[in-house]
């Protein structure tokens, strides 16, 4: 597994609403090459970028599982690494003894019959813009950047290695000055 790997992955998951199988011992593989890179000190930066695209990609991934669990009642389908497949068991564990229920899909259906739709053209912040509505691009934060303000919309502010998803305008701008990187594209 290598960086770009991992960042083409968190792009991937960023771009796609479902959850994409990966297998079990995913998380540990990337630890230990990051682990490995960490021991060689010219390599520590590129080490604390894996780790905040680990988290990222980590974070994003549950939000998405759990997003699944409310809509159909269970987790996933697919091959989760052991890190995630523990906390889906453990969420699992919290509705079933708080619903008094065996089997969590009733009374996930029971709460989105009581939800209110969601208004349209509403995009929640947490979501990246999805194709179509702008083009944007993966970039990594080189050095701290405060609020950037972009058509009524606020991104940031920024640390060193946050990873953010930019409108490719502005994107480019902040590369020309050396403020990110931005990633996957030549």
């Amino acid at each position: 597994m290598s960086a770009s790997e991992l960042t083409a992955l968190l792009l991937k998951e960023l771009l796609s609403e479902e959850v994409d199988s990966l297998e079990s011992k995913y998380y540990e593989q990337i630890l230990k090459l990051i682990k490995e890179l960490e021991e060689k000190s010219e390599l520590r930066g590129e080490a604390a970028i894996l780790r905040n695209t680990l988290r990222y990609l980590f974070l994003y991934r549950l939000e998405k599982e759990i997003r699944h669990i409310r809509k159909h009642g269970a987790r996933p389908a697919v091959e989760l690494p052991l890190e995630e497949a523990r906390i889906l068991g453990c969420i699992e564990e919290a509705l079933r003894k708080l619903t008094g229920e065996e089997n969590i899909e009733a009374s996930i259906e029971k709460e989105a019959l009581l939800e209110e739709p969601e208004e349209k053209g509403r995009v929640p912040l947490v979501e990246p813009p999805r194709r179509g509505r702008y083009e944007g691009v993966i970039a990594v934060f080189l050095q701290p950047h405060p609020r950037i303000m972009d058509k009524g919309v606020s991104l940031g502010p920024f640390s060193k290695g946050d990873i953010a998803y930019l409108p490719r305008r502005i994107a480019r701008e902040l590369e020309e000055k050396g403020v990110v990187e931005v990633l996957g594209e030549e």
